[in-house]
């Protein structure tokens, strides 16, 4: 389990909503390269609430993280989340990442 304050690493979203109490949603995904293993691609939702002046140097925080070789399989895990009020809002409020499994995702 990953603490809340980790922070995205990239501003390259895949996906982008904006939230109603203003801010944003976002997915954001890059490749990764284990050191004894395949490459895979690490998708993250991120989540910004703070103003836009108050963003500048401070990475929006990472609500939840998903790694696979499939990019679909990466937006089928996170997608629910990042398109939930309520999911987004109960991951903020307990401050711990949710963890996301291969279990239940379409085949590579």
């Amino acid at each position: 389990m990953t603490w809340f304050s980790e922070q995205a690493a990239s501003d390259g979203h895949v996906y982008r909503r904006t939230l109603p109490s203003g801010g944003y949603v976002a997915i954001a995904a890059q490749p990764v390269q284990p050191l004894f293993a395949a490459s895979k691609i690490r998708g993250h939702i991120v989540v910004e609430r703070r103003a836009p002046e108050r963003r500048e140097g401070h990475p929006a925080p990472i609500v939840a993280i998903a790694e696979h070789e499939n990019m679909d399989a990466i937006l089928a895990a996170l997608m629910p989340v990042a398109e939930s009020d309520e999911m987004l809002a109960e991951a903020l409020s307990r401050r711990v990442t949710i963890p996301m499994t291969k279990r239940g995702l379409p085949p590579a």
